[in-house]
């Protein structure tokens, strides 16, 4: 054909130039694409390729004619076809928005608000705020009418977006061309905080820092807010009113010191930095403005802060408040100064709480770097002649020779206790022996209690040796028949010791067992209800009654009585000889007992038994052992006792004191719990809630 000799002919790049322009202008589209395709141009191929298929004429010419360039005739054509829409979206791709506003008014009413929009964007861009003001206003859409529906509330939306955009621009183009006052009203009065932040800026930049202000409060930038009322409006009552919201410290200061310094508004400063956790400022105020000291007193005690401890100790000194005045010196870390200020005005007792508020003791001494503040308070006793506070500060400023040597020229129970201390924290065999020395009254030949040997031990952790001391000292409690203060001596033996992971000696377990069942006698009558067993803890106490030497004749009355009322003749019988025999026991029968007691004894040559004892499993072996006794005979091991019943333990009923973690029979324990939630041996108060069954206990660790 034709076009295809043509195309066979092309020979130079001009030539194809040329054919390409006669074909559009022949509207032969599948020539042009081929010579275009040949000149390597895909950008107007594609354009081509997009309109080979339209037949209408006019739509083509005016294709084509844009293509060309000629956007007049391409509109004229556009315009006389089927389609004259095609005239405004291409003024609209185009960016010229005049004459796209110009068509859509003609042909696209309901385009012309999004169009101005985009118009009007651009040309506040490109700086023409006034156009883009007119414009922008022209842009309104109004809200749709109707039913509702969601499809109604989503129009209703997106016609509020566009306004929303539109009122934005119109209030920035107001602002830039001078109509501050109703471009900052029509700001305000638009929700959202991204067109106050816009508007702010642009004030910004005009200086206008009140209304610059007003935009930041809106867009909810407090603090940008405050601070410009603060440095630039200097309107701090518009300030105050926004500090609520305010978390910077730093405004929050700078807030105060404006009240200050401006308006000697001491007390909103006052409570500005105390907004601002600016506790030296505070107590400045306090002390130099509002004449309030004990409000100082109280912050600083508080902050620990070293500056404003020193005004403080300062305005102390001026008043004469001397006492106060040791006490923040000490807190600005003016130790020497508080020191003469409190030798010098009596007030060492203040100085003395003020340091050791200050320094955290190990063990009882000070850190290395404190030793000598505390040598100085020492050696101020010292001088004074009062021994026993001078060797309290002599062992916390680690001296435990000088300690050791004031405390034992005091006859006191406190300095022989703090004496014990100091020999236990010294770990010094000299010490030690020049303790003892004392304590056995070979210094001033008064022997002091057995106690304080036992506690010495203790302190020293020669657990051995304070565990025969506990015995001795707990034997002459037994004897002179102060049976609960033997106890109390025995069960803070054991539990120390334990506590130190210590097995407790054999002696000491044994007395504390006679002791605790002795004592616990009238709670296996009532509430545990369980006479038999009673009756065994008192036998358990008559098989050693020289120990019980006070009430020995007591002891063995209530036995025998006892034993007699639950069937125990056989041993009611033996223990009614036995009382008998001995004269001195014998004078002591309550007459009211004693014809019975003989009657008793007279009853020669019958028959007598007590009833069997019930049997239950060693804890170690499960061999079964008589409930009381406290060593199985077939592993041979000594065997933990319940500090409820007195009777050995069992590994299916096991529980422990929550407090002093001593065993005892579930049961029973809980039950006397119930009538009164005291320990039986520690004495602690317990609640029965706590207590509970021990699964696989380690029985070991109680005997």
């Amino acid at each position: 054909c034709s076009s295809d000799l043509a195309a066979n002919l092309v020979i130079s790049q001009e030539q194809l130039k040329a054919l390409a322009k006669k074909a559009l202008t022949l509207l032969d589209i599948e020539m042009a694409i081929r010579a275009y395709r040949l000149l390597n141009q895909p950008t107007i191929v594609l354009c081509l390729e997009k309109i080979r298929h339209i037949k209408e004429k006019n739509i083509l010419l005016g294709h084509v004619s844009m293509m060309a360039g000629n956007f007049d005739v391409a509109q004229t054509f556009f315009a006389r076809s089927s389609r004259p829409i095609l005239a405004l979206e291409m003024r609209r791709d185009l960016l010229q928005w005049d004459h796209a506003l110009g068509l859509a008014k003609e042909m696209a009413v309901e385009q012309v608000p999004l169009m101005s929009k985009e118009y009007a964007q651009q040309l506040e861009f490109k700086g023409e705020y006034v156009k883009a003001l007119e414009i922008y206003q022209q842009g309104k859409m109004e809200l749709p009418q109707g039913h509702q529906s969601a499809e109604m509330e989503a129009r209703k939306n997106i016609a509020l977006a566009h306004n929303l955009v539109c009122e934005s621009g119109a209030a920035r183009c107001m602002i830039r061309t001078g109509n501050i006052r109703g471009g900052v009203q029509l700001a305000q009065s638009l929700a959202g905080s991204n067109v106050a932040m816009e508007c702010a800026k642009i004030l910004e930049g005009l200086n206008q820092f009140e209304e610059v202000a007003a935009m930041y409060e809106q867009a909810g930038q407090f603090e940008k807010a405050v601070s410009l009322h603060i440095v630039e409006t200097k309107n701090l009552k518009a300030a105050g009113r926004l500090l609520p919201k305010i978390k910077s410290r730093n405004i929050l200061v700078m807030y105060a010191k404006a009240k200050e310094t401006q308006h000697q508004a001491y007390g909103e400063a006052e409570k500005a930095y105390e907004l601002a956790e600016d506790w030296d400022n505070v107590v400045r105020i306090k002390v130099e403005h509002m004449n309030d000291l004990h409000g100082a007193y109280i912050i600083v005690r508080q902050t620990k802060s070293a500056d404003a401890a020193a005004m403080v100790a300062k305005m102390c000194r001026k008043k004469g408040e001397n006492g106060p005045a040791v006490e923040f010196l000490v807190m600005a870390k003016k130790v020497q100064d508080a020191f003469d200020l409190a030798q010098s005005t009596d007030t060492m007792s203040n100085f003395e709480e003020a340091l050791l508020a200050q320094v955290t003791l190990k063990d009882g001494v000070a850190p290395e770097g404190r030793k000598e503040d505390f040598y100085m308070i020492a050696q101020y006793y010292d001088k004074k002649k009062k021994p026993f506070q001078a060797g309290q500060y002599y062992q916390v400023a680690g001296n435990f020779p000088m300690a050791l040597t004031c405390l034992m020229t005091v006859n006191d129970p406190r300095a022989i206790q703090a004496a014990v201390d100091v020999v236990g924290k010294a770990r010094s065999d000299a010490l030690t022996n020049k303790l003892i020395d004392y304590l056995m009254g070979e210094v001033d030949g008064e022997p002091k209690e057995a106690t304080y040997i036992f506690k010495l031990y203790m302190a020293l952790g020669a657990y051995e040796k304070a565990s025969k001391t506990s015995v001795l000292i707990a034997t002459k409690e037994q004897e002179a028949g102060n049976y609960r203060a033997a106890h109390k001596v025995l069960v803070t033996t054991v539990t120390a010791i334990q506590a130190k992971g210590t097995r407790v000696g054999n002696d000491l377990r044994r007395i504390l067992l006679l002791v605790h069942s002795y004592l616990i006698v009238k709670n296996i009558i009532k509430p545990l209800d369980d006479l038999d067993n009673a009756t065994r803890m008192l036998l358990r106490v008559t098989r050693n009654i020289q120990k019980f030497p006070a009430h020995a004749s007591t002891i063995l009355t209530s036995t025998i009585l006892q034993c007699v009322k639950v069937d125990f003749k056989a041993s009611a019988y033996d223990l009614a000889c036995t009382l008998i025999q001995n004269e001195a026991w014998r004078n002591e029968i309550n007459e009211k007992h004693r014809k019975k007691i003989e009657s008793i004894v007279r009853k020669r040559g019958e028959e007598r038994s007590d009833p069997p004892e019930a049997m239950s499993p060693c804890p170690f072996c499960s061999a079964p052992v008589p409930e009381t006794t406290m060593d199985c005979g077939s592993c041979k091991n000594a065997l933990p006792f319940c500090i409820a019943t007195g009777k050995h333990m069992t590994v299916s009923d096991w529980s422990q004191c929550p407090s002093c973690k001593f065993p005892a029979l579930y049961g029973p324990f809980t039950k006397l719990l119930l009538d009164s939630p005291q320990c039986p041996l520690c004495e602690a108060t317990i609640n029965p809630n706590e207590v509970s069954i021990i699964r696989a206990p380690d029985a070991k660790a109680f005997v």
